[in-house]
Formats: C-alpha cells, sequence, structure tokens
C-alpha cells in the first residue's frame, strides 16, 4: 500500500534497471534482501539502452512540472501506456512516456543508499554517472514520491526503449 505519511517517503525506491525484481546480480541480491518490494511503478520519462544496463530521464508532466527538464531528450519520441495496457495502476496520460520499474521499501534506507549512491556513480558534486532524486512516481494508482536514479549524461547518441520497461533486457 503506497505511503501515507511524510515519514515513509524517504525509504521508498523506485528501480527501473538492472537492480528489479528478475535481475541476477550480486547488488540486485543485495538490495532485495533488505527491501521490501511494494509493487510495479511509473515514472514519466524516457528509458534509454546505455550499455549493459539502462538511464532514465526523467520528464515532469503538466500536473507535475517539478525536477529536472532534460533539454538532450527528443520529444517527438513519444508514447502513451494507456493503450491497451492490462495492468489497471499504469496511470492515464495523453502522450507522456511512462517508465516501467519496481518500488521497494528500504529496511535501513541510510545505509542503503549510500551502497547504491556507490554501485550507481553517484557524485556528492553532481558530475556522477547518475543522480539521486525523490520524484513523483505512480504505485498502484496513487501518486507516491521515492528516490530514483537518473542518468547523468546526454542521451542524443542513446536508443530508446520505447516500451519504457527493461524487463526484456534482463
Amino acid at each position: 500500500m503506497p505511503p501515507t505519511s511524510s515519514t515513509s517517503v524517504m525509504d521508498l525506491l523506485f528501480v527501473y534497471g538492472t537492480l528489479r525484481r528478475g535481475a541476477h546480480n550480486e547488488t540486485a541480491t543485495y538490495l532485495h534482501q533488505r527491501s521490501t518490494y511494494v509493487g510495479t511503478g511509473y515514472l514519466p520519462g524516457k528509458l534509454f539502452e546505455v550499455d549493459w544496463y539502462p538511464g532514465a530521464v526523467y520528464q515532469p508532466t503538466e500536473a507535475n512540472s517539478t525536477g529536472p527538464n532534460r533539454s538532450d531528450v527528443p520529444s517527438d519520441l513519444t508514447r502513451s501506456r494507456s493503450d491497451g495496457t492490462s495492468d489497471p495502476y499504469v496511470p492515464l496520460t495523453n502522450h507522456v512516456p511512462l517508465i516501467t520499474g519496481d518500488v521497494f521499501r528500504l529496511h535501513h534506507p541510510a545505509e542503503m543508499l549510500t551502497f547504491l549512491d556507490d554501485y550507481e556513480d553517484v557524485s556528492a558534486d553532481g558530475t556522477g554517472l547518475y543522480v539521486r532524486e525523490l520524484l513523483p512516481v505512480t504505485l498502484l494508482g496513487q501518486p507516491i514520491t521515492a528516490w530514483v536514479y537518473l542518468y547523468n549524461r546526454p542521451v542524443t547518441q542513446l536508443v530508446l526503449i520505447e516500451s519504457g520497461d527493461f524487463l526484456p533486457y534482463l
């Protein structure tokens, strides 16, 4: 069930790539053993194939225009998740691309986020491969706020994962 108080916000993490359920690597196992799976979540944005891992770029919707807006993300590559999906919790959007991921509740958020910051190459000065942000995610049809690791490099030469879902790549 989505959190209802601000005290539980900081322990939610949205993952969309090599840390999702179904991933078979040591870091994913470490995360899964130290967190509780809450459900499938959706982040407005675009997902790109960086290498053997993806990179997410957040694109705020009109209803939620907070967060960074990337000028290097092509605006003509949009799609809607509301066209025929069988998941009743996919937010109904109008040409807003969505990234599909898993939401976890971290048992020890400070320790886990420090560990994951190292794994995701987050640097204090913001020059790492990823940056960690608190962003709006839709979970079970409800808006929540969760930690998300965003790709922090240009995406103009990367391949868009049009489905917004990295699970088939795992």
